[in-house]
């Protein structure tokens, strides 16, 4: 098994706090409201906090039908989520699992640095396969950041 470790790192112009209430706290709401290829966010079982399982489903046609996460962390005070996707397209032939951490921190500009790290597990040893799929996954995140940042600043009143 090989590990591939990515990260991107963006400036977005929502405050920390108010990122995190929206995207990581009220997920199961927020996520279908602000992302456009989600569908719905399910808890299946746990009770939204560490050990939670959440099943997303993406909308039809979307490259991505469902995944399964097992939240791993979610520090509220320190705005740090990580959580472990086991479960679905996008864990295949060549990827075992990935664990992606979020780390949302205050920027000079009264905004946010949102900094998202993809470990990618994969099942051999061999990572070329992987790669041009984190290119994409690299994308799809920056779409979501860009998606979350657009509805809050269009929606000023929600999640202060």
């Amino acid at each position: 098994m090989g590990v591939i470790i990515d990260e991107i790192e963006t400036t977005v112009s929502i405050t920390p706090q108010r990122l995190f209430k929206s995207f990581i706290l009220d997920q199961d709401n927020f996520a279908p409201k602000a992302i456009p290829f989600i569908k719905s966010v399910k808890c299946i079982e746990g009770d939204g906090g560490v050990g939670t399982i959440k099943l997303v489903t993406y909308i039809e046609g979307d490259q991505v039908k469902t995944t399964k996460h097992k939240i791993d962390e979610m520090d509220e005070t320190n705005c740090v989520y990580k959580y472990t996707v086991f479960e679905g397209d996008i864990v295949d032939e060549d990827i075992e699992y990935f664990t992606n951490t979020v780390k949302i921190k205050s920027s000079q500009n009264e905004g946010s640095v949102y900094t998202y790290t993809n470990e990618i597990h994969t099942k051999e040893n061999d990572n070329h396969n992987s790669l041009d799929k984190i290119k994409q996954r690299n994308e799809r995140s920056k779409t979501i950041i860009n998606a979350i940042e657009a509805y809050l600043l269009a929606h000023p009143h929600e999640y202060i």
